[in-house]
């Protein structure tokens, strides 16, 4: 089972078509000059855009210890549609070897072309962008320049053929951290190129040679190579261009929410606080029981926390991060106080019983991820059911994670060995996820039975939900899907370079699960628009009928998701500690890339408001981001980051999407 659980890492595959290319014509006319009168000044006609950009991307490899300056040729094709709504985009890998180009190469020009988009506010659909590669090249270091070059081609920019760039690409266009700098700056050196953009989160990296940290910006001038650090794909064009993409600047206050909305999170809370004090009792009763399980007494210390972590955020008027935490430590005890109740041994029966359940539940929480009566066709709608089904994908994935652990356990102790000191250990393991297993079925069982959390939040919100243009919602939801499945696949062509010991942590993370439960419904739904568009030139409506503006921020939301499962385990890497607490190998990039999300956090929130978009759940998102920002551990910093990219997405969808005045 633990297998199949990574087995759907391969079903993600993305076609690419045959290439080919299309000249844009120019006019040249010119009037000849009459006998008699002197010649007319000749109008000189603007240069046609450019519809091809030469790039030089950078490549490490690492057996080798040797890097390359590989020459790519990125064409954009336009093809009209006759379908009454736009048609996807297409991308083709034109390759001069066989496997030439391997599949997160792939992926990250995929990743590019959605990031390009959102960038420039244009939905690239009706045409096809050609990336001609030469010899080998793979790794997600072309992201950031394959980004560059297709906002050049998507600009009309020429791209100067004496710079490069390696770095990776992130949801909101921030540059994220890659490997192998210092041989590549070497292969840039022997390919003629002058100027190197790096990504301003990492000034130091591992020379693959000596193994020891190297000063980029010493080691590039030492080349005389003139290093430029930039934060994002904005940065990356400017430098380049010397101009800007554009000049929004991100608003100078704390964004906030309407009282109404303020006045029911602080009620709720107040409630949640109440009810924590009639429990004090039963706590203190848990805690003097001798026999209690040690999971048990680790659960009540997490519930206390996240209790106190609730009172903080209260007082200091964070009040939506603080009813969530409230919330979740009052659920948690209500599980703690059946689960004590509980045979001290399990049988094989009730971790049959239970694994049932978790499969029952799975499929209860399945269906209600579309369950859509409580949201209304709107910005505010998207952005509020985006919440809700992370949180029921949040629910199932523990319930899955807990399975899968658990089947693991069993597995292993049925091929163990007869040695009791084994046997033993494993039977712990094998207890430890059994409670686990009935902790998880238990709190999704009790959440989902009161769940009106988010339909009692709409009914605090403004009237005015911001409508949205379906024309515009039409062009978009294609794009983002992409964007999603592009991300899936990154990230699962990423993973298999993993070592062994982390991909065990990553089997045992619980956003895995929902990943791959993402990954299933965007897949589901491709098949969908794809067999749409072949049989009669448009696309077909999504798969439970599910309203198209909601679709826009379900996909956004997934794409941040995969985006952020990649930088954890791949970009900034890491291991779990002695406590089980994740801790990334590169927190000082990982800090670095947050104070960008939050910057483009906010011109996300301030793009909304400037379309008239109410921007409450938007600073309700960016308020809990700002809470685990400030927190000790790294998995709370990388909870921050996904929530920092998802307000600057949420927040241009919102800009891009609303219905604006006749």
């Amino acid at each position: 089972m633990v297998n199949s659980a990574y087995c759907f890492l391969r079903t993600l595959r993305m076609a690419a078509a045959l290439a080919w290319i299309a000249a844009v014509p120019t006019l040249d006319a010119q009037n000849p000059e009459p006998p008699s009168l002197p010649a007319p000044p000749t109008a000189t006609a603007p240069a046609p855009a450019p519809t091809e950009s030469r790039l030089h991307v950078l490549t490490v490899d690492t057996t080798l210890k040797k890097g390359s300056a590989l020459p790519v040729t990125l064409r954009l094709v336009r093809t009209p549609s006759k379908a009454t709504s736009p048609l996807p985009l297409k991308i083709s890998i034109v390759e001069d070897i066989a496997a030439g180009s391997g599949q997160i190469l792939r992926s990250s020009a995929w990743m590019a072309a959605m990031v390009a988009s959102l960038t420039i506010n244009e939905p690239l659909v009706d045409m096809r962008i050609d990336v001609e590669t030469a010899g080998r090249i793979e790794g997600p270091s072309a992201g950031g320049m394959f980004a560059l070059g297709m906002l050049c081609l998507l600009k009309g920019e020429s791209l100067p053929n004496d710079i490069t760039m390696s770095a990776s690409i992130n949801p909101d266009g921030s540059l994220g951290p890659v490997n192998g700098i210092p041989q590549k700056l070497a292969a840039a050196k022997q390919a003629g190129l002058s100027r190197v953009l790096l990504p301003y989160c990492q000034r130091f990296d591992r020379d693959l040679t000596s193994g020891t940290q190297v000063d980029l910006a010493s080691r590039s001038r030492e080349l005389g190579l003139e290093p430029i650090f930039v934060r994002d794909l904005e940065e990356a064009y400017h430098a380049t261009t010397g101009k800007h993409v554009c000049e929004f600047a991100p608003p100078t206050q704390e964004p906030s929410y309407t009282q109404s909305a303020f006045d029911f999170l602080s009620t709720e809370c107040q409630k949640e606080i109440a009810a924590f004090e009639s429990l004090r009792p039963k706590m203190d009763a848990v805690l003097k029981q001798k026999e209690t399980r040690p999971a048990a007494q680790a659960l009540l210390k997490k519930i206390r926390d996240d209790h106190a972590a609730g009172r903080d955020a209260f007082q200091s008027g964070k009040v939506f991060v603080a009813s969530q935490l409230l919330r979740e430590a009052n659920g948690a005890f209500s599980v703690l106080q059946q689960l004590v109740q509980t045979s001290p041994k399990f049988t094989q029966e009730m971790r049959s019983s239970w694994m049932q359940q978790g499969d029952d539940l799975r499929a209860r929480l399945s269906q209600s991820y579309f369950s859509q009566s409580d949201f209304p066709s709107s910005l505010s709608g998207g952005l509020l059911f985006a919440e809700q089904s992370s949180w029921l994908l949040d629910l199932s994935a523990k319930i899955n994670r807990s399975q899968l652990m658990l089947e693991s356990a069993q597995a292993r102790m049925g091929e163990a060995s007869s040695d009791k000191k084994i046997l033993e250990n494993l039977a712990r393991e094998r207890d430890y996820f059994t409670i686990l297993l009935f902790y998880s079925n238990l709190y999704a069982e009790n959440q989902v039975a009161d769940n009106t959390y988010f339909s009692r939040l709409l009914g605090a919100m403004p009237p005015t939900m911001n409508p949205a243009d379906l024309s515009q919602v039409r062009s978009w939801v294609p794009v983002l899907l992409q964007a999603q499945l592009a991300s899936a696949e990154y990230f699962r062509a990423g993973s298999q370079l993993l070592p062994k010991p982390v991909r065990d942590d990553l089997l045992s993370d619980h956003q895995l699960a929902t990943f791959y439960q993402f990954s299933q419904l965007a897949s589901q739904n491709w098949q969908a628009y794809s067999s749409g568009a072949e049989t009669t030139g448009d696309i077909a409506p999504a798969p439970q009928g599910m309203d198209p503006v909601l679709q826009s921020f379900l996909w956004a939301n997934a794409y941040c998701h995969s985006s952020l499962l990649y930088q954890k385990y791949i970009g900034f890497g890491g291991h779990r500690d002695d406590r089980l607490e994740w801790q990334s190998l590169n927190r000082s990039s990982l800090i670095q890339i947050l104070e960008v999300a939050q910057r483009n956090a906010l011109a996300g929130i301030g793009m909304a408001g400037a379309c008239g978009a109410d921007t409450s759940i938007l600073a309700m998102i960016y308020e809990r981001a700002s809470w685990f920002r400030d927190g000790n551990e790294d998995v709370e910093r990388l909870r921050a980051l996904q929530d920092y990219w998802r307000v600057a997405m949420f927040g241009k969808l919102c800009a891009l999407l609303a219905q604006r005045p006749a």
